[in-house]
């Protein structure tokens, strides 16, 4: 397109179409390296202990970092007929540096053995895993201070989903580096392998 047709489709309020799309194409790469994964520069560990499956994918930078974690695998063994928290753990955050967490969220499922299927679990993740006698998590706050719990309708594979509302989780450079997804309930029979999967995001930091 001449250079004096050009002036004219600008002066006429419309930019030239191959204009727009050159402009376009140069905005693509931009938006794409905004998404680019910086897993090995966050610094967490995935845990692989019970899991068939967990996967990690981290963007952002130093300033926040915004994490997603999907997993796959098995609680670990129940005793029937008590109450029982137990828990699997999901992640380390990076040694060393003090660690901020702005924002969590879990979608948690669970589908035990028919005998369990009536009852409710309650899901949350803390940084230390759940155990004992406990039918909830709210008792040891250690067992849900990364997201509280919150009880799922039942041990069937119904979602058990917690949003942390936005608020400053302060982890010192010294204090557990662990994340557990953590579970109780009462349960009415013994299952050595309830299944759990889901989904773990959250928004963070790390300084020092």
């Amino acid at each position: 397109m001449p250079l004096n047709s050009v002036g004219r489709h600008f002066c006429n309020g419309a930019a030239p179409i191959a204009v727009i799309a050159a402009i376009k194409e140069k905005q693509k790469p931009m938006a794409r390296n905004r998404q680019i994964p910086v897993n090995s520069l966050a610094g967490l560990t995935l845990s692989q202990t019970g899991f068939t499956m967990i996967s990690e994918v981290t963007t952002g930078s130093v300033a926040e970092y915004h994490t997603l974690i999907r997993y796959q695998g098995t609680l670990g063994a129940i005793a029937g007929g008590a109450a029982l928290g137990l828990g699997r753990k999901l992640f380390d955050l990076p040694v060393g540096p003090s660690v901020v967490i702005r924002q969590a969220h879990i979608l948690a499922y669970l589908k035990g053995i028919a005998g369990n299927s009536a009852n409710v679990p309650t899901m949350g993740a803390g940084t230390v895993v759940a155990s004992g006698a406990v039918s909830v998590l709210s008792g040891t706050a250690t067992f849900q201070n990364v997201v509280p719990g919150i009880a799922a309708a039942n041990s069937n594979g119904s979602l058990a989903e917690q949003l942390l509302a936005p608020q400053l989780i302060f982890l010192p450079g010294a204090s557990s580096r662990s994340v557990f997804l953590n579970a109780a309930a009462t349960w009415s029979v013994a299952d050595p392998a309830a299944k759990i999967y889901g989904e773990f995001r959250m928004n963070w930091t790390r300084f020092g």
